[in-house]
């Protein structure tokens, strides 16, 4: 079976919504990517896999000196870096956290659904590369 990958273009969105649709259960149905952040698996000229990759911006390293707290300067960092994210179009930030509820103060929600966030540094070397069957 002879399968192209390639970037999608802008007709290749309605293939990719159906896809997307076959899995109402494991993937958001609204507001999909637009098509330059997609990849998608062609057999036979038909789109049989897809897949986006999202400018999503991750908020880590918010710190004060023991000596401030109280000051609300995390308060302020945290709303100008949620600021710079949505002038540059991000459209999700995460973070990982041991105090939840200061960050849900700013609208951050715990995921409680059946979604598990996983996470990957890429450039280090370390990605591990399956066997393709």
């Amino acid at each position: 079976m002879q399968v192209r990958i390639r970037a999608a273009r802008q007709a290749d969105m309605p293939a990719i919504r159906r896809l997307v649709a076959l899995y109402p259960e494991r993937l958001v149905q609204d507001k999909l990517p637009p098509s330059r952040h997609f990849l998608v698996a062609e057999v036979n000229g038909n789109i049989v896999s897809c897949a986006a990759i999202e400018l999503i911006a991750e908020l880590r390293s918010v710190a004060t000196h023991p000596d401030y707290t109280g000051n609300h300067f995390s308060d302020a960092l945290v709303e100008e870096s949620l600021d710079r994210a949505e002038r540059r179009k991000v459209r999700q930030v995460v973070l990982s956290t041991d105090i939840p509820k200061f960050f849900a103060r700013f609208g951050f929600e715990i995921n409680q659904g059946s979604r598990t966030a996983m996470y990957l540094q890429t450039g280090n070397g370390q990605r591990k590369h399956p066997k393709q069957s």
